[in-house]
């Protein structure tokens, strides 16, 4: 099962997914905010067995960026897989819309 969601629905997805790995095995947040240490990585043999853990941003999103990569460097630093993709834009639907299809097709191949 997959969740996902954006914006403050980018956290929360994230968050609810990381809570419940017995449930999800794809957890996307699509221009997710979070501080340092943004969630619990206690469990980090099952979020590293997760299909796709996957952290979303637009390049111009003014607050969003410098959070998702100081959140994505320490996911590195902690030894979490994951992917961090930064792609053209702010925190808009545009930018929501591109990631949804290229998460899409992962889901469905």
């Amino acid at each position: 099962m997959a969740i996902t969601g954006s914006s403050m629905g980018g956290t929360q997805a994230v968050i609810l997914g990381l809570s419940n790995l017995d449930r999800f095995d794809w957890i996307v947040g699509l221009t997710a905010g979070f501080d340092i240490p943004p969630f619990s990585i206690e469990h980090k043999e099952q979020i590293n067995a997760l299909k796709l853990f996957q952290l979303n941003i637009g390049r111009d999103d003014q607050w969003g960026y410098d959070q998702s990569r100081k959140v994505h460097e320490w996911l590195a630093e902690q030894g979490v897989d994951h992917e961090w993709l930064v792609s053209d834009g702010g925190h808009e639907w545009d930018v929501w819309r591109k990631n949804m299809a290229v998460l899409l097709v992962k889901l469905f191949r």
